[in-house]
């Protein structure tokens, strides 16, 4: 006991030497700080102890602000518990001291991504907040949304969810309309509906989140910086006060992703080209920063069958990508694959998942993702056995981080049972396409886009296996798979019925995606084969030409669907006795092989 007051005294001399030297938050006071602390703890001077040590997190706390370093933050942790097992000894366990020093070493944990330690100094946080408090005081939102940040990054989405509606429920009786923070929590909301694919809900709180900005901020504010990707639904809007481009390019940004996911794409468009252009006004056109704007706008063009100038604008974020070039090789990956080029799709995955191997651990989720795309690649070039191995990789890292009824468990299924089917394995094939409708029956509601997939593989299945009656059961299950309809029909003959079925399936087509829609050239394939079948061959060569027309515009030249339009204009010629044309298409046949 006698050498403690000694080593005190030495500390307290070194310390005073260091604060003449250093500057407050120099690194070098938090060891002495820490010291002079532990030497007070060890004679149960815990309240000199814990000044000493609050002293050194104070410095801690600093660092993190200014470099976000994991080694401070790891010794940030490190002294917060010492202080913690001081304060515990000597505070009764609801005291509000405690509650900060829980809530700094929550934070600390978040940066180091120990997020089940986080989360729980956050709970013990709000427990002592919630007992000093009435149950909707203001003060209780702030903890509420920090748990439930921690839930959305721990993909614990209805969790989250929960949290936030509870920090809702406060902020919305005591703020005003339009206050920032309220804003702040319909955006949150808005990506915790998104995450769990609730769209509807998710655009609703997007649109609330706008309109509070849209009161806020002026067309030539720039007090907003905007942060973007491609996918909405997994991103949270920046609401913070720091240096950017326009505030106006912001909503348009926001407008842009909410039209788009509507499915209004050419308002959609038209809102990211006015962000672009307020943004070129500010930086280079080869800025990182324009990254993401490139990226949705060719995402727009993606979605509406454009693919070559979806292409040349995931280019440009190439150029100027810097944090997310993983991203946009995949994404260009999928563009090649929507226009049929499987093998420079397969070479962007392939650069995705190499330049993923060098940051990720293995089983992280994204190998899931790479995985499959990278086998549904390989599925369309016709190599069944290599992707039957990536789906089943893709399925072996969901299988142990996801719950056994979540919904992406039920894609690799269904890949997993479309491989086994078309390699023969039919009733492997049904077994697994069966696994995935049970998921999708248990997860989503029964109307829901994606059961209407499993009826359709069923059924595709027993269609195959000639039990025609049974796959009629599971097609008619959800009336949209019009053209499965018709396909089953004309495979039994009943060619009227097949084409009722497959004009259904053009004119919600023609509806909902437009005249020129890749998709719509299926369709006219679809009816230019009834017709042809009946005989009326003027008709099936109009709906093969406009099939052509569509397929030249956004398929490779030697692309298997138009190979398969040349041919079949081929024989409409040849049946009509009309040579010369049918040697012109067959040497485009001949040309394209």
């Amino acid at each position: 006991m006698k050498t403690y007051p000694t080593a005190i005294s030495l500390f307290e001399k070194v310390l005073a030497i260091q604060q003449r030297l250093l500057p407050s938050n120099h690194q070098d006071l938090t060891k002495t700080y820490y010291n002079i602390g532990l030497t007070y703890y060890a004679i149960d001077n815990y309240q000199n102890a814990i000044s000493y040590y609050e002293k050194a997190c104070t410095i801690h706390e600093k660092d993190l602000v200014a470099n976000g370093s994991s080694l401070a933050n790891s010794d940030a942790i490190s002294y917060y518990r010492k202080a913690i097992a001081i304060e515990e000894k000597i505070l009764s366990l609801d005291d509000p001291s405690l509650e900060t020093i829980y809530n700094n070493v929550a934070v600390a944990y978040d940066c180091v991504d120990d997020k089940q330690n986080a989360l729980l100094y956050h709970q013990k946080a709000l427990a002592i907040r919630e007992k000093a408090l009435s149950h909707n005081d203001p003060a209780l939102a702030s903890p509420y949304r920090n748990i439930a940040s921690i839930h959305h990054s721990m993909n614990e989405y209805s969790d989250a969810w929960n949290f936030y509606r509870k920090a809702l429920a406060i902020l919305e009786q005591t703020l005003s309309l339009d206050d920032l923070s309220l804003g702040k929590t319909y955006n949150n909301i808005a990506v915790a509906y998104g995450s769990m694919d609730g769209k509807t809900n998710a655009l609703l709180f997007y649109q609330k989140a706008l309109a509070i900005q849209e009161k806020i901020f002026s067309p030539k504010d720039t007090s907003l910086v905007p942060i973007y990707t491609e996918d909405i639904f997994g991103t949270q809007l920046n609401f913070e006060n720091e240096k950017t481009w326009c505030s106006q390019a912001h909503l348009n940004h926001q407008l842009g992703y909410v039209y788009s996911h509507k499915g209004d794409y050419t308002t959609a468009l038209s809102h990211y080209q006015k962000a672009l252009e307020m943004e070129q006004n500010y930086v280079a056109e080869d800025d990182s920063s324009l990254a993401t704007t490139y990226k949705n706008i060719a995402g727009v063009h993606h979605s509406m069958g454009e693919y070559s100038s979806a292409l040349s604008f995931y280019r440009k974020a190439l150029h100027a990508d810097h944090p997310l070039l993983d991203t946009t090789y995949n994404n260009l990956g999928s563009v090649h694959s929507s226009m049929g080029d499987y093998v420079a799709a397969l070479d962007f995955y392939k650069t995705t998942r190499a330049m993923r191997e060098k940051s990720l651990p293995p089983n992280h989720p994204d190998f899931g993702t790479i995985y499959n795309t990278i086998g549904t690649a390989y599925s369309s070039l016709g190599n069944d056995p290599t992707a039957l191995s990536d789906y089943q990789k893709t399925l072996k890292i969901q299988g142990k981080i996801l719950p056994s009824t979540h919904v992406d468990l039920a894609i690799s299924y269904g890949n997993i049972g479309i491989i086994h089917s078309s390699m023969g394995n039919h009733l492997k094939g049904l077994a697994f396409h069966e696994k995935s409708f049970r998921i999708r029956e248990i997860s989503l509601p029964p109307n829901h886009p994606d059961i209407a997939i499993n009826y359709n593989n069923i059924g595709s299945v027993h269609n195959t296996m000639g039990n025609y009656t049974t796959a009629l059961s599971f097609f008619q299950n959800f009336t949209n798979i019009y053209d499965n309809l018709g396909s089953v029909y004309n495979s039994m003959d009943d060619k009227s019925i097949a084409q009722s079925y497959y004009q259904k399936a053009f004119d919600i087509r023609q509806h909902s995606l437009g005249e020129n829609h890749p998709e719509m050239a299926n369709s006219y394939d679809n009816l230019g084969t009834i017709h042809s079948s009946i005989g009326d061959k003027s008709k099936a060569h109009v709906c093969y030409e406009k099939a052509l027309e569509i397929q030249q515009k956004s398929l490779s030249n030697n692309h298997p669907d138009l190979v398969n339009t040349y041919n079949k204009i081929g024989l409409i010629y040849h049946s009509i006795k009309d040579y010369t044309k049918h040697y012109h298409f067959y040497k485009k046949l001949s040309i394209s092989d």
